[in-house]
């Protein structure tokens, strides 16, 4: 048996207020993993970034600039939404022995 491709859903598209370079975007509508990647690279909207970056992966599927650029947009956004962390002791006590 052939291992079956599954193509990604087509990314959505959840910008309500988009700069002029992302309508550009939009309406070159471009096949290419690259034009996608550079608007991600040219716009500083989490959302358009996001789109881009999604629409890079949905042309090419192993393309490992864009799922690292991914990875690395979640990462900043949810660091920034994280909320301070409490520091931890340095030793947890189970009982009566010590971890």
């Amino acid at each position: 048996m052939a291992p079956q491709f599954t193509k990604s859903l087509f990314p959505v598209n959840r910008v309500t207020d988009p700069s002029i370079d992302f309508v550009k975007a939009l309406q070159e509508d471009s096949n290419m993993e690259v034009d996608w990647l550079f608007w991600a690279s040219k716009l500083t909207s989490r959302d358009e970034q996001l789109y881009c970056l999604e629409r890079a992966l949905y042309i090419h599927p192993n393309s490992r600039e864009a799922a690292d650029a991914l990875r690395q947009l979640s990462q900043t956004t949810q660091s920034a939404h994280r909320p301070a962390l409490v520091a931890r002791r340095r030793w947890v006590t189970f009982g009566k022995s010590e971890a």
